[in-house]
């Protein structure tokens, strides 16, 4: 029986020489380690928000040497991501894509509706023919009823020429 308890003694004491050996070398644990400082709290940004002055390119960097993305008219509300040097990084919440604009062709806004962030709801009805609409109906940025999902007011639009017509610029 004495074999038994000397071997079990020789791993006993191994094992607690490989424990003292190892809270050496990674140092003690947490709970007796020097208190740390607290991390920086991020501090929230405001969400700032831009209108597009005039027909603006989108682009890929912030060059026009870069990979156009194509135009976007005057009057579409951006969120301004940052800047770098002249040009505006900025997000579409109707597309939900990324691009930079020159910042000389951006003007202050408000938040757009709060239907322009929403996702799209599911689909309820496809339809695979194409239709015109006829009658004044206001453009709406999500199917509701609410008047704030409304965007442009009826026949805003020239039919032949896409020119806006006098006294019925988008509502805000």
């Amino acid at each position: 029986m004495l074999p038994v308890n000397a071997l079990t003694s020789r791993r006993l004491s191994r094992i607690v020489c490989g424990v003292l050996v190892a809270v050496a070398l990674l140092g003690p644990p947490r709970a007796f380690a020097a208190p740390q400082p607290p991390a920086p709290v991020p501090t929230a940004q405001p969400t700032v928000w831009a209108v597009t002055l005039d027909q603006v390119t989108l682009y890929s960097g912030p060059s026009d040497q870069t990979v156009a993305f194509g135009d976007i008219p005057a009057q579409v509300t951006l969120q301004i991501l940052g800047y770098e040097g002249d040009w505006a990084h900025v997000y579409n919440p109707r597309s939900r894509t990324e691009a930079y604009v020159p910042s000389d062709r951006l003007g202050q806004a408000d938040a757009p509706s709060r239907y322009i962030l929403m996702p799209p709801p599911a689909l309820s009805d496809e339809f695979d023919v194409r239709g015109i609409v006829t009658d004044g109906a206001p453009l709406a940025v999500y199917p509701t009823s609410a008047d704030e999902a409304t965007e442009i007011k009826p026949f805003c639009r020239a039919w032949s020429t896409g020119a806006i017509v006098p006294g019925c610029e988008p509502s805000r």
